[in-house]
Parts: C-alpha cells; structure tokens; sequence
C-alpha cells in the first residue's frame, strides 16, 4: 500500500513527532529503538558514598536547619524526597500486583530510565517535599479534593462507571486475554468509546502474565484521562489535513511492532484506505478499534478475523455516569 519505512525515534519524538515542525503526536512511552544504557548514581558508588557535593548539599538543606541545643527548624519534613518516590512507585506496583522495573516506572512518567533512576536513587527531589509541606497544611477532605481535582481519570475494568455489571466486567476481562481476533467499540460518544478502550488498555498492561504493552494511535489528546503509557496520541494543536499524513507516516511501525495488542482510536474513520489492512493484521494480533461507524468492518474480509466482538457502548439509564457494554460475538 505504499507505506513510508519505519523511522526511529529521534530526540524530538519525546514531545511528538515533528510533521514540517508542527508536533502532531505527543509521546507517553519509551522509544522503540534499543535503550542507551546509562550508569546510575547508586550503581557507581556503594552505599551512597561518591555523591556529588550538589546533591548532599541539597539533603542537608531541606532535611531542616539544626542549630547545636539541638532544635529543628521547620517544616523538618520527616521523608526525603526519593523516598517519596519509592513509597509512591510501591504502592503503583502493588495496585498493578507486581513490581515495575525502572524502565516501567520511566515510561508512566515519560521521562528515560535513567532519569527514573536517579529519582528513585539518589536524587533529594527538594520540590516534591515542598509539595507534600503545602498538602498537608489543608484539612484532609480539602486535600484529597485538591489531589483529585489534578488527576487525570483513570479508566480502569473495575471504575465505578463499569463496576455496576460485574457480569460485563468480567467478559471484557476475558476479552482482552485472546490473542488473535477483531473487537469493535462503537456507539456511545467518543469520550464513552475512548474510556472502554483505554480500561481495555490499562487492564492488559496489569493482567498480562508475561508484562506486555499494547501499541496503537489514539486521535484524542489525553487531557481528562490516563493514557496507555505506549501509546502515541494525537495533540489538538495540529492542523487540519495533518491528520492522515501522519497516520500513514505512523502506520508501517504499529503495524510491523512486536506488541500483540493494538489498539486504534478513531483511525478506522480518519484513514479508510488502512480498513482492510487492519482487518488483515487481526488475523495474527489482536486487534481493538474503537470509532462512530465500525461496523463494516466484518463485510470487509468475511472470515479473515476471528474471533469478532462487537462492544456497543450507551449510557446506563438509572446512572448517566454509569456505561453500558453490551458484547456481541461471532
């Protein structure tokens, strides 16, 4: 079909990949290309000794002032700031029931491994124990208010929006555990379509025995929800017609990627001429795309994708912020 060769992430594609100096996609992962292995702070020096001056000057200063009778000056908070990191970073891990490497760690929060490194290590991080010296001066319910407010939704299988059909929960649970095959989310609007498919993404990223991730191209900018760390994202900034060049641009690496998920989101619709070869790739990954009209897809190669869901999603009637997932299999 006359796709462009598969590039190599450049420095460049950790904020999006440039198309004629426009950033088009924003990057929530690591590069596909084979990681530079950088020496960590800890891995150098044992039990911390050999750490720059800079670094033990900032402990000694936001560990508090101490004078010699002995007394504190405040805030004296009593966790340093890589600690926080690791008590954070733990209970991620236990929420996902397994311990995430620092490669894992990097890609949740788009930064290298070696960064994530150095904060987990050795790093005092001076401005997140301000953070947590400003959090804990409000009353708790203004504090959780005010963490809330500034997380991004999670979608997740067991969300309160889906929980409330336990029955439905767990087929999807089974769903995203087949490895072949096409799923279809369609009906609903495209912020209900886009919350199915990213719980679907998430769930694979906590449930799959052997810690893979999914790959794919969502064409909405994930600014009220948490994307799937190895997915690209389209930003709202670009400009019209943009749009499919960039797919096709995109396209050749999805499709050639070792992931056995994949994961599309409005692309079905945004570029018809990658329909069939999605539906081909189906017939050796799975395959879930979510858009307004995916229908046609199983008139497209009868028989070429199997197994076939369908995932029509609508708002529950006695909750509106409940959804409704009614699955169709053939």
């Amino acid at each position: 079909m006359g796709f462009h060769q598969p590039r190599r992430w450049s420095q460049s594609d950790r904020r999006g990949l440039i198309l004629g100096e426009i950033p088009f996609f924003d990057r929530y992962g690591t590069e596909p290309s084979k990681p530079v292995k950088l020496a960590c702070p800890w891995q150098m020096y044992e039990n911390g000794a050999g750490v720059c001056r800079q670094t033990q000057a900032m402990k000694i200063k936001h560990s508090g002032s101490k004078d010699d009778s002995g007394f504190i000056q405040p805030p004296a908070y009593p966790i340093a700031g890589n600690k926080l990191f690791e008590r954070i970073g733990a209970a991620v891990g236990a929420s996902r029931g397994y311990s995430l490497s620092n490669i894992e760690f990097a890609r949740l929060m788009g930064r290298s491994e070696s960064t994530a490194s150095h904060w987990f290590g050795v790093y005092p991080q001076p401005h997140l124990v301000s953070f947590f010296c400003l959090l804990e001066q409000l009353a708790p319910q203004d504090r959780h208010r005010v963490v809330d407010e500034l997380c991004r939704d999670l979608p997740l299988l067991d969300h309160p929006r889906l929980r409330h059909n336990p029955v439905t929960v767990g087929v999807l649970k089974n769903l995203i555990a087949q490895d072949v095959g096409l799923t279809l989310i369609t009906g609903g609007t495209a912020p209900q379509r886009t919350f199915i498919l990213t719980a679907l993404g998430h769930a694979f990223c906590r449930t799959d025995r052997l810690h893979r991730t999914p790959a794919g191209l969502d064409l909405h900018e994930p600014s009220w929800f948490v994307p799937v760390g190895t997915l690209l994202y389209a930003t709202n900034s670009h400009r019209p017609g943009q749009t499919l060049a960039a797919i096709r641009v995109l396209w050749p690496t999805i499709r050639s990627s070792k992931e056995p998920l994949i994961l599309l989101n409005g692309i079905w619709s945004a570029a018809p001429e990658l329909q069939k070869d999605i539906v081909a790739l189906a017939g050796r990954k799975h395959v879930i795309v979510a858009d307004q009209d995916v229908l046609s897809a199983a008139k497209l190669a009868p028989g070429a994708a199997q197994p076939l869901h369908t995932l029509r999603v609508s708002t529950a009637r006695e909750n509106l912020s409940w959804l409704v997932v009614d699955v169709e299999s053939s």
